[in-house]
């Protein structure tokens, strides 16, 4: 960590006043992108990913906290009031494979806390989200987590663990329900 983000980390007065500062601007950006036509949202988001594949829809009320530490692959639809919260100073990516869909208001947080210290220090995680996903609404989807290749996780779901591929997963916390056939070979 260099010399300014370990002040930032130490001192909490500070850390407060960066990130409401930072916080501020991105609601801004965040509100003039939402009243943009679909076409120039995707214009907008895409220069500030890490990376953005062809074809990507951004629906209105989508909330990408540091978009720098986000990819995404081809034909990603990202629907409305799809959120997605990475840590800076853990630099937790999310990484978004291609034929991923996001239905309406999945909240996506890479960021976190460790609690056994009780300093609460930031232990944000990278969450992989393989090829041909989708993510039903309200599901959030926490920290370190990989979703495999194929899987569907059902509305409303909260995922804490891995998910391997080519299953639905369902509940609170998200758990296999059941097995899906392997269409893709």
């Amino acid at each position: 960590m260099n010399k300014i983000n370990q002040r930032l980390y130490k001192d909490h007065f500070l850390k407060s006043i960066t990130n409401s500062l930072y916080v501020y601007l991105a609601f801004l950006f965040h509100t003039v992108v939402n009243f943009l036509p679909g076409i120039l949202r995707v214009l907008c988001f895409r220069p500030l990913l890490k990376k953005c594949g062809k074809h990507v829809f951004f629906d209105h009320n989508i909330y990408i906290k540091y978009p720098w530490l986000v990819t995404m692959g081809d034909s990603v639809v990202l629907n409305r009031g799809v959120e997605i919260y990475n840590d800076y100073f853990s630099k937790s990516k999310v990484l978004i494979g291609s034929k991923v869909r996001l239905a309406p208001h999945v909240k996506i947080h890479g960021s976190g806390h460790e609690l056994e210290s009780g300093n609460m220090h930031h232990a944000g995680g990278d969450i992989v989200i393989k090829d041909n996903v989708w993510i039903g609404a309200n599901a959030i989807v926490l920290a370190g987590v990989t979703i495999g290749e194929g899987s569907v996780i059902a509305a409303g779901s909260v995922v804490t663990k891995d998910i391997p591929s080519h299953v639905i997963a369902a509940g609170i916390p998200a758990v296999i329900k059941r097995k899906l056939s392997d269409t893709g070979k």
